[in-house]
């Protein structure tokens, strides 16, 4: 699957030097979704993406603008966006904008009576209704954006297609 990424400038250089680059727990939790990553880390598992303890890699299945304002990362010595070739049986695609519901916590609502409802389902409604986020289809048609991501385990030098360096934007 074409899949594209961006990482920071070191991330790149980790990767042309190790070979591999894996995703770290430490890097994750500064805003307190580490419960929405592990369930996420659960459905890759329980569909036989093994992850090793590690947290997953994220990427875009669509290649990203960089002038878009969700794309406009400020590393300090820039960023790089990795064009890569995963094999299809490594990576999970989801909704971006439904992936939200699952990093906030709430039911996953798809009809105007289910958002009236939304804080009323019991606890494994909610959680059941995280599904509806890798039906890409089912999302949009209710109102979601049509805006895929995917995860994978490891970002390898083998999958890279192409490489092509960002340098942040100074403040006008």
């Amino acid at each position: 699957m074409r899949l594209w990424t961006i990482q920071d400038k070191w991330a790149y250089l980790r990767l042309q030097d190790k070979g591999v680059l894996c995703g770290d727990w430490r890097r994750l939790d500064s805003m307190g979704f580490k419960p929405a990553y592990k369930w996420l880390c659960a459905q890759m598992e329980s569909r036989g993406i093994s992850l090793k303890g590690r947290s997953p890699m994220w990427a875009w299945t669509h290649k990203p603008d960089m002038r878009h304002s969700m794309h406009r990362y400020r590393g300090k010595h820039g960023v790089v966006v990795l064009e890569l070739e995963v094999p299809d049986h490594l990576v999970l695609v989801s909704n971006f904008d439904a992936w939200h519901d699952v990093l906030n916590d709430h039911f996953t609502a798809l009809t105007d009576e289910e958002v009236d409802r939304m804080f009323d389902y019991p606890r494994d409604e909610v959680i059941d209704s995280w599904q509806r986020i890798f039906d890409n289809e089912l999302c949009v048609k209710h109102q979601h954006h049509e805006s895929c991501q995917a995860t994978f385990p490891t970002i390898e030098i083998g999958y890279l297609v192409k490489a092509k360096e960002f340098w942040p934007r100074k403040n006008r």
